[in-house]
């Protein structure tokens, strides 16, 4: 694909949320597609920088027990193995899939 026009809107949809203080969930939206944009181009340390910016976002707009939280860990453990951080890789990944064990039995299936 165009990966440098979808880089450009992506940036631009994060500079527009940055404007409304209340556009969180759009800010949330950009800054994710923009860091696996640039994470699927191996631009792992850009990547690593956006995904760090947006876990705090996260955690505040969902908890820090919320599938979103969990899915941005993942992203974050998914960039630091690429560039060779497995130490940090590692725990990121364990503190989601033992969030997520706690999810699913707070909210089991029907």
């Amino acid at each position: 694909g165009n990966y440098a026009r979808a880089e450009k809107l992506y940036a631009e949809a994060q500079e527009a949320a940055l404007q409304d203080p209340e556009a969180v969930a759009e800010r949330i939206v950009a800054l994710n597609n923009l860091a696996l944009l640039l994470h699927q181009q191996s631009r792992a340390r850009e990547s690593e920088s956006l995904f760090r910016q947006l876990l705090p976002i996260v955690e505040s707009a969902f908890g820090p027990e919320h599938a979103e939280t969990a899915i941005c860990l993942e992203n974050l453990s998914a960039t630091l193995r690429r560039q060779d951080q497995t130490g940090e890789a590692a725990k990121l990944r364990r503190r989601a899939r033992e969030m997520r064990l706690r999810l699913r039995e707070e909210r089991p299936l029907r």
